[in-house]
């Protein structure tokens, strides 16, 4: 994997576990990434591509929600290249809980 890839999640990780640096917390991220993918791909595909995720590198620890948006990131990163898969991550990192679980309009 890029190690430019690698460091970014890297840094987004470490920003939603520092209050100081404006994070909310890894669930909260979590829930941005997972309402995001459906936002973009679709319930379905969100939940298709959890369920992938799970099952090329199951969570553990207290930090599963973070490997699962690794894993997700990865995926991606290998579907739609590195770059854009960044980007879809951290857009959906800033932005709010509309509809989590569901598909947008």
């Amino acid at each position: 994997m890029d190690p430019n890839f690698t460091a970014e999640i890297a840094r987004l990780w470490t920003v939603a576990r520092d209050p100081d640096a404006g994070g909310d917390g890894i669930a909260v991220l979590a829930e941005r990434v997972g309402a995001g993918l459906a936002m973009w791909i679709g319930a379905d595909g969100s939940r298709a591509l959890l369920e992938r995720a799970r099952a090329e590198s199951p969570p553990h620890g207290p930090d599963g929600e973070m490997h699962e948006i690794v894993a997700i990131a990865e995926i991606l990163a290998r579907l739609i290249g590195p770059e854009l898969a960044l980007r879809l991550i951290e857009q959906a990192a800033r932005n709010p809980v509309r509809d989590p679980g569901g598909d947008h309009p």
